[in-house]
């Protein structure tokens, strides 16, 4: 993105957006069921004995939330660094069609004049 700015297309970049989102949506629903199983303490379901492995793996999905956040964060960078790019590119074109607005206007103006039937 830095080097050629034109290389990157929106759409990759809102593909790639609705994934990182998605695996966080993922991420969250597989934390609150890590959360419920952890605390589960019931003697049918002796999940009490692995409250360490849990422990360990709620842990796990803490840091990949976090990994994903950053991620999340990285991407909506890039997505307004793109904009940016599209924006100044614009701009310069816009500056180009007033620089020749403001040359030939004048010109008009007088071939207007001069070109109309009077005595």
């Amino acid at each position: 993105m830095d080097t050629n700015p034109g290389a990157v297309s929106l759409a990759d970049i809102l593909a790639l957006k609705r994934r990182v989102l998605a695996l966080g949506g993922v991420l969250d629903e597989e934390l609150v069921v890590l959360e419920i199983l952890k605390a589960i303490n019931k003697p049918a379901l002796a999940l009490f004995r692995l409250a360490e492995p849990f422990q360990v793996a709620v842990e796990t999905a803490r840091g990949t939330d976090r990994d994903i956040d950053r991620v999340n964060r990285r991407v909506r960078d890039l997505q307004q660094r793109y904009e940016s790019a599209r924006q100044d590119k614009m701009n310069r074109r816009l500056g180009l069609l007033t620089v020749l607005s403001a040359i030939f206007m004048p010109l008009m103006l007088i071939t207007g004049i001069y070109g109309m039937n009077f005595t």
